[in-house]
């Protein structure tokens, strides 16, 4: 008898450029990494800022001033944050009924 062979492995890759190029996406939800956030800010996307360490904690400062995105409302006296927190935020940058919450104004030069 045979042995069982494993299972294949399947390994999917999709370029995040162009899922924050389609028309569709108006915001992006990001652990505040630097890379990241400029590469969203690069796309004109509002930001739902949910940093994770403690070197993150100023961008979210610095891009709420900017008003170019939100930071996810945490618990003051352990930092959590629960679901609601983050779907609020979500509704917050998304609703369009008094227009976007944010405006992203974002001038690309070409060298």
């Amino acid at each position: 008898m045979k042995p069982k062979s494993p299972p294949p492995l399947t390994i999917c890759y999709i370029l995040r450029q162009r899922i924050m190029a389609h028309e569709s996406v108006g915001f992006f939800l990001t652990h505040c990494g630097y890379s990241s956030v400029i590469e969203a800010l690069s796309f004109g996307l509002a930001l739902i800022m949910l940093p994770y360490a403690t070197d993150q904690g100023l961008i979210p400062r610095v891009f709420e001033e900017k008003k170019v995105g939100i930071g996810v409302p945490r618990d003051e006296e352990d930092e959590s944050f629960t679901r609601n927190s983050v779907a609020e935020s979500l509704w917050l940058v998304n609703d369009d009924k008094e227009g976007p919450a944010l405006e992203i104004r974002i001038s690309v030069i070409d060298a």
